[in-house]
């Protein structure tokens, strides 16, 4: 599935994660990664944890740090598509 703009995304309601101080941790569903998010990526996690458009996303991460709105937007996606392949989000 290939996520874009319109794309609804979420985190899995089976996955055991983690918030320490400002980093997120977790293991992957088939336990053979360990990952840990920090900076921006924990910021997406926390808006993950209810299904949301990636543009209402994008938005609001235009508004908290200084990016253009391409380089959030690719990165963004790049973000959640990596989620997605290691199967800890859904996407509608």
């Amino acid at each position: 599935m290939t996520i874009n703009v319109n794309s609804t995304v979420k985190v899995k309601e089976d996955l055991i994660y983690s918030k320490i101080d400002n980093e997120v941790v977790m293991m992957t569903p088939d336990h053979e990664d360990y990952l840990n998010l920090n900076g921006v990526g924990s910021v997406i996690w926390e808006k993950l944890s209810r299904a949301q458009r990636v543009e209402d996303i994008k938005r609001e991460l235009l508004e908290q740090f200084e990016v253009s709105e391409d380089t959030c937007e690719q990165e963004l996606i790049a973000f959640l598509n990596n989620l997605h392949d290691k199967k800890l989000i859904e996407v509608d």
